[in-house]
């Protein structure tokens, strides 16, 4: 997942389906067995903790806009990251409204540093790295400050391009490097006329992850069923399938799953709402509760094949969710430098493919449940949403919403 953020200076200008594992009907969501929780997926007091990351995950995916038969999927946590780290050199109403519509944290710089340092230092064989960038042009004077607090809080570098004579050269440098931090998934964040001579500063976040499942799908289960879109309709997907005994909750509500990653303390939960809706129904709250309360069960899961590719021009969508100082002549960004600056342009490009190895995603921005014995199956045949999460601190690092695979 890639984010950039660009500072300028202001102017004043479905048939049934033969299934040789039919006997593992879809029953109910009252035959859901329950037993009593064994594990827990809340953060441990020493663990670093996702902080205000989780709740702009839940406000973006209401807020971006939505399109019938259009998958969603984005990066809070690059979102979260890159525009935190331009409001530590916020001021004024500039500062106080981006605190708002991020939901930070009285003191949100230290516990963020923390948590991308744990994040950094994900153990083979899987694969996640977080780049934090700023691109500044070769006649602009930072502070001093701004310049510390992002090396000693993101980690991230300074490096110097020539914005005002050479904005495509510096353009096309900016996208090489996007390239290669994210396994040439993401190769042209910024367009052609997106960097001008006005363009003063760039951030850039690039989060990188592959994965491999702890339990892989088998390729040779793997066939087409139909799945239904959320106008009703279905179409023909490539569904992996695969019996095993997974954490779970199923509620009236739906049904969340983890499928987690191979050595690490990553993982998929997938919520599947339990009719044909591409409402999340799931609040950030609904979410933690039902993972403390996720029991270990047989089940047989059925996950479609997927590759999504997404942008997004957050300008609009962050504005309207309260921060407009930020974008108009009326911002204070004086803590980055001098000169009348704003926000020009928030980028945001992700890439995921989830397949029967595992997961390959880049980014640049109750109920009472009766016991059964019978193996209750997961099948993802309809809209559903999924998390890619940190165990260790509840970070939500990717979110998407497949609302047709194909």
């Amino acid at each position: 997942m890639i984010l950039a953020l660009l500072l300028a200076c202001s102017t004043t200008s479905t048939p049934p389906v033969s299934d040789p594992t039919e006997h593992l009907s879809t029953p109910s969501v009252q035959e859901a067995p329950t037993t009593e929780p064994d594990t827990t997926t809340e953060p441990s007091p020493e663990a670093p903790t996702s902080g205000h990351n989780n709740a702009l995950a839940f406000s973006l995916l209401e807020n971006i806009p939505k399109e019938a038969d259009k998958n969603i999927f984005f990066s809070p946590l690059s979102v979260s990251t890159v525009l935190t780290l331009a409001h530590s050199g916020a001021k004024g109403d500039t500062a106080s409204q981006m605190a708002s519509v991020l939901q930070l944290p009285e003191t949100p710089h230290e516990p963020l540093s923390e948590l991308l340092a744990s994040l950094n230092n994900t153990p083979e064989p899987n694969s996640l790295a977080l780049h934090n960038q700023i691109w500044s042009d070769k006649q602009l004077t930072i502070n001093n400050e701004f310049t510390e607090k992002a090396s000693e809080n993101y980690l991230a570098e300074v490096s110097q391009v020539d914005f005002l004579q050479d904005p495509e050269g510096a353009r096309s440098l900016i996208n090489e490097t996007i390239s290669e931090q994210t396994g040439d998934r993401i190769t042209e964040l910024l367009a052609a006329g997106s960097v001008t001579s006005q363009t003063k500063i760039v951030l850039t976040n690039a989060v990188y992850f592959d994965g491999s499942w702890e339990s892989p799908f088998d390729p040779e289960s793997t066939r087409p069923l139909p799945f239904q879109k959320p106008d009703e309709t279905s179409v023909e997907v490539e569904m992996m399938f695969q019996m095993g005994t997974y954490r779970g909750h199923f509620t009236e509500d739906g049904q969340l799953l983890e499928l987690p990653y191979e050595g690490t303390e990553l993982a998929m939960w997938i919520w599947l709402p339990a009719t044909l809706t591409t409402d999340l129904s799931l609040t950030e709250d609904t979410l933690l509760e039902y993972q403390n309360q996720a029991t270990e069960r047989r089940t047989g899961v059925f996950l479609p094949k997927f590759s999504l590719d997404t942008e997004y021009d957050l300008t609009p969508v962050l504005s309207e969710m309260g921060m407009p100082n930020a974008f108009s002549t009326n911002a204070d960004f004086s803590g980055i430098a001098e000169g009348n600056l704003h926000i020009s342009d928030v980028v945001h490009k992700a890439s995921v493919t989830v397949d029967e190895a595992g997961t390959e995603a880049a980014a640049a921005t109750g109920t009472l449940i009766r016991t059964t014995s019978r193996p209750i199956p997961f099948r993802a045949d309809r809209p559903f949403f999924f998390f890619i999460q940190d165990k260790n601190s509840g970070a939500i690092l990717f979110l998407g919403q497949v609302s047709n695979p194909t």
